[in-house]
């Protein structure tokens, strides 16, 4: 496998468990009673952690996916089996074995059904059998795959899920002859070939091509570059976009903005590494290791890193450990990077948690993370500590896992100081914690209707966009961006209208291309492409007005769609 992934192939990790029986020249069911199937589904994750940890490289929290081709319809027994299964692959040990991300290779409808028991499933979905009911414009090597159909739903079962894959197994069609002989009595035949295709690079660590941050001006996005096999980050403001040199950045890692002039990323050897332009300037620094002098640290294989400079000259930096850990830096105008100092103690981080970080009005720069026990806490940093890193930690609200353990997390300040924390539930719903000082915190608590649901898998952004409102950006269940409204009223925040959504409406008449009222941003028209899930998201004020901005996927190709929310009528975008 190493050698593999040297030469740039994304691993798609598949387990054979126990699975339904096919249709040709297989057995009837094997009955087996339901303590059987929920031990036999512990004992078969542990084996399967145990394979995942034994590798050469590091692959805790990779997504592995459990093999069920066979089975359109699910057995009865297999069903507790899966649900124990996905449970304790989720779960660490034992000897420290660390966990991996269940992930179910299944026809749609069993996809499905599983997510709903275990609502952040990944899935890999087998649709096989082309609709030749429809007429098709046959195209030598064209997908038949519209981005229409990229959601994985049915109403079959009793509870409506629905699921965004990872990837497909499908059919590529081929149209054999040019024309019809008169002689013929049956139409011309139709090659299809059974294959694979990934929505992602590399199906493990699922992460959409393009990768982007944004603020102010500054504008950064990562590109999978295959000839050097790793990220290429450009500063990009149309018609002009400069490549950020220096080392070699890690595929599919993070890319964060501390401010619109210092960004921050992951080289090949797991370093975290900085670049930076002058305030009135353009031109971006080389990439530059922050950890010499200074050991390097060993960083969790599922990346976390988020940046934040909360005064002018002072920087923080935070990550989390492979022993999940979660560490920090500081740098100041007149002092280099501090040693990684552990600032939650012996909290752990979940080994699949994301972490964000806010500067507040008067308590500092709070990071917010999801321990081990599937529980929200919140770390602080005084805003100037005598003593780096001078930081206090605590559980918000009662010990409850209401929240998804890999969930989407985002937060805004108001100008008043007061603060609101945003994540994913277990029941794919938005949740909101507010907090009116650093010791204040309500607890997690739903937004919006309940069959409101989010993609569980959806990135959240914020933006406090009046003295009294905030705004949270995410990906619905059906596949399309949506923005919530929300506004403060004491220490509660209600949802104005209804969440917002905004599908891809193809427009009737487009031209080629569109220049935006700045006249610096050219963008081209975004008809058919769909919302990549497993992307980054942002929410912020531009000239042209309050934008989102999203990954976008077309078959074979990728991009940055964007469009203005604050307008009636507007159209999705491409950005350079």
């Amino acid at each position: 496998m190493p050698d593999l992934r040297k030469q740039g192939w994304g691993i798609f990790f598949l387990y054979a468990a126990y699975s339904s029986p096919g249709t040709k020249n297989s057995r009837a069911p094997v009955p087996f009673p339901l303590y059987l199937a929920r031990e036999h589904g512990v004992l078969h994750a542990q084996h399967i952690k145990k394979i995942v940890g034994g590798l050469e490289s590091d692959n805790a929290g990779a997504v592995v996916y459990i093999d069920n081709e066979q089975g359109k319809e699910m057995v009865p027994t297999l069903v507790p089996y899966l649900e124990e299964l996905f449970r304790e692959m989720a779960r660490p040990g034992p000897d420290n074995l660390a966990p991996v991300r269940p992930g179910f290779y299944n026809w749609e409808i069993g996809c499905s059904q599983m997510a709903t028991s275990t609502p952040d499933l990944l899935t890999w979905a087998i649709n096989i059998e082309p609709r030749f009911d429809q007429q098709y414009k046959i195209v030598n090597g064209k997908f038949i795959s519209e981005p229409e159909l990229y959601p994985l739903h049915t109403s079959t079962h009793k509870k409506f899920a629905t699921q965004m894959p990872v990837g497909r197994q499908g059919v590529l069609v081929n149209y054999v002859p040019t024309e019809v002989p008169r002689n013929m009595k049956k139409f011309p035949t139709v090659a299809d070939w059974n294959m694979d295709y990934s929505f992602v690079r590399d199906p493990r660590y699922p992460e959409a091509n393009p990768w982007f941050t944004l603020s102010g001006s500054t504008k950064l996005r990562g590109d999978y570059n295959k000839d050097s096999l790793s990220m290429e980050i450009k500063a990009f403001d149309a018609p002009k976009s400069t490549v950020i040199e220096g080392t070699v950045i890690e595929p599919e890692a993070p890319i964060v903005l501390s401010s619109p002039n210092r960004a921050f990323s992951l080289d090949v050897s797991g370093n975290v590494v900085s670049a930076s332009k002058p305030t009135n300037g353009s031109e971006w620094s080389a990439w530059v290791s922050l950890n010499l002098p200074n050991p390097k640290p060993v960083l969790r294989r599922l990346r976390a890193l988020a940046a934040i400079s909360p005064s002018q000259g002072e920087t923080l930096v935070y990550y989390v450990s492979k022993n999940n850990q979660l560490c920090g830096r500081r740098k100041t105008q007149t002092a280099d990077w501090t040693a990684p100092a552990v600032l939650a103690g012996d909290t752990l981080v979940h080994y699949f948690s994301n972490i964000i970080t806010v500067a507040t009005k008067k308590e500092g720069v709070l990071v917010l993370f999801i321990d081990s026990h599937v529980q929200l806490h919140m770390v602080r940093s005084l805003a100037t500590p005598t003593d780096w890193p001078g930081a206090l930690h605590m559980l918000i609200g009662e010990k409850t896992d209401k929240l998804l353990p890999g969930t989407g997390l985002a937060a805004a300040i108001l100008a008043s100081g007061q603060g609101i924390v945003l994540a994913i539930g277990r029941d794919l719903r938005l949740y909101f914690c507010n907090f009116t000082g650093v010791s204040q915190w309500t607890e997690p608590a739903p937004l919006g209707e309940e069959d409101q649901k989010l993609c569980s898998h959806s990135r959240l952004a914020a933006a406090a966009v009046e003295p009294d409102t905030v705004q949270v950006a995410a990906i619905t269940n059906l596949g399309l961006a949506c923005v919530y409204k929300l506004k403060a009223s004491g220490s509660s925040w209600s949802l104005l209208g209804g969440r917002q959504p905004y599908p891809r409406v193809p427009p009737q008449d487009v031209p080629d291309g569109y220049t935006g009222e700045s006249g610096t941003k050219t963008v081209a028209d975004a008809t058919h492409w769909s919302i990549n899930p497993y992307g980054d998201i942002h929410l912020g004020m531009e000239t042209e007005g309050m934008t989102l901005t999203c990954a976008g996927t077309f078959p074979g190709k990728s991009a940055i769609l964007q469009r203005r929310i604050n307008r009636l009528g507007d159209r999705w975008y491409r950005l350079p």
